[in-house]
C-alpha cells in the first residue's frame, strides 16, 4: 500500500487543503505551519504502517466486512466466494 500511495500522490495522505484559507481568521491564519509540522511528524508513521499492508489484504477485508448485500449487486458484479477467489481488476 505504501507503493500505491507513492505512485498516486506527491503529497502526504493528510496534505493541507489546496485553497488559500481566509487570512482574516486568527486561527486559520496561523494553522498551516502548525499542521505542516504535525503532518511531517506523522507522515513516516503512515508510510511505515502502509508498508505492512497489501492491496489484496485491503480488498479481502473490504469484501468480507463491508460489501453490498447480494440483492443489490447485478449478476456481473457478483464475486465468487472463498479464498483466492478475488475478481480481476484491470
Amino acid at each position: 500500500m505504501a507503493d500505491v500511495l507513492t505512485a498516486l500522490s506527491e503529497q502526504t495522505p493528510s496534505a493541507l487543503h489546496p485553497h488559500e484559507p481566509d487570512q482574516t481568521c486568527p486561527v486559520v491564519y496561523g494553522i498551516r505551519p502548525v499542521l505542516a509540522e504535525v503532518y511531517n511528524d506523522v507522515g513516516p508513521a503512515i508510510t511505515e504502517k502502509l508498508t505492512s499492508r497489501t492491496v489484496a489484504e485491503i480488498l479481502d477485508t473490504t469484501l468480507a466486512q463491508h460489501s453490498l448485500p447480494e440483492r443489490e449487486l447485478a449478476d456481473d458484479q457478483r464475486l465468487p466466494s472463498g479464498p483466492g477467489s478475488r475478481r480481476s481488476f484491470r
